[in-house]
């Protein structure tokens, strides 16, 4: 699952008039996933 959310995210950053940076994107995903990951 986390994998298809991973592909959404730069799909849906990809359509943005100034995507970012595929770096800034996998910091984020990254980032929201561990958060989340902490409350179970």
């Amino acid at each position: 699952m986390p994998s298809l959310v991973y592909e959404l995210v730069h799909f849906a950053n990809s359509n943005f008039n100034e995507p970012l940076s595929d770096s800034e994107v996998n910091r984020t995903f990254e980032s929201i996933v561990k958060k989340e990951l902490s409350h179970k």
